[in-house]
């Protein structure tokens, strides 16, 4: 379990599909495990990462690494919630991920080698075997 809170201070309505909701705002909020992926998928930010971030904000190249990673986690949040749900939309007949529905998705830039990266590292998380 890990604590989550919104990274740009609106409120965030997380519904999972087994049926939990959770609203995540400006404060800290514990959520299970199996949450943790909607969160980052809603533009939410975990303690332990938001800890990592605290001290390199006076830093830019720091700031923007902190950036990168996660918009990472976001992208991994997505890939992992639409492999789940079996959306086919999201993805070639091949397995891999479309860049266009992702991007649309995310609403923030990403490269197509940050999407490949992130769907290799979820691939190897849910043991997903490439076809």
């Amino acid at each position: 379990m890990k604590k989550f809170k919104s990274v740009d201070g609106s409120v965030k309505r997380i519904a999972l599909l087994s049926g939990h909701v959770f609203i995540i705002g400006n404060e800290w909020k514990t959520v299970p495990s199996h949450a943790e992926s909607a969160c980052f998928a809603a533009g939410c930010v975990s303690e332990e990462v938001a800890k990592g971030v605290k001290g390199s904000l006076e830093d830019p190249l720091k700031l923007h690494a902190a950036k990168g990673e996660l918009t990472k986690l976001k992208l991994k949040g997505y890939l992992k919630t639409e492999w789940k749900i079996r959306e086919e939309k999201s993805f070639t007949t091949l397995g891999e991920p479309k860049y266009a529905v992702f991007a649309k998705l995310m609403k923030e830039n990403f490269t197509a080698t940050m999407l490949k990266a992130c769907w290799k590292e979820v691939r190897v998380e849910l043991r997903i075997n490439k076809k």
